[in-house]
């Protein structure tokens, strides 16, 4: 196992010594077996922690210096994935807030409906009380007729005979 992983970061080490585009996949897929001997608790964390800090440190002038590409790459997605959040944040909220606004909207149309049901409920009870006011009140022969009480329904007033 020994042999294995010293294999494994002596090829990450060439392949960045070499530095040929053609070896980057190679590079990437030997980092990636280092993390999966980790989570298989193979290797230490201290490995890991030296293959990342090969991974930043190399190409750099120990003077400091020299750029490394490396940590300008990281630099770069970090931003990137920082802006890439922020606009899912932003996005999340606009898409809060239409809902709110649409459920606003809809309580809204809802209590207009119901407040129109419940008047137009309240004048047909009004009008069938009136009904059956003149229908029981009535003398004679004709029960739409009271001598009592005359309603007109059309201009709903309501006029009381003595």
């Amino acid at each position: 196992m020994i042999r294995v992983v010293d294999a494994v970061l002596e090829d990450i080490r060439v392949c960045l010594e070499i530095n040929l585009p053609k070896l980057n996949q190679r590079r990437v897929s030997c980092v990636k077996f280092v993390g999966e001997l980790y989570n298989y608790q193979l290797v230490e964390s201290n490995v890991v922690f030296k293959v990342l800090y090969l991974l930043l440190q190399f190409g750099s002038n120990p003077d400091g210096e020299g750029s490394n590409k490396v940590i300008v790459v990281v630099v770069v997605v970090v931003v990137i994935v920082v802006v890439v959040v922020v606009v899912v944040v932003v996005v999340v909220v606009v898409v809060v807030v239409v809902v709110a606004t649409a459920a606003a909207v809809v309580i809204v149309v809802v209590v207009v409906v119901v407040v129109t049901v419940r008047c137009r409920l309240a004048f047909s009870l009004l009008r069938s009380a009136i009904q059956c006011l003149r229908g029981a009140r009535s003398s004679v022969g004709d029960p739409g007729k009271s001598p009592y009480l005359s309603v007109d329904l059309v201009s709903t007033e309501l006029q009381i005979i003595s």
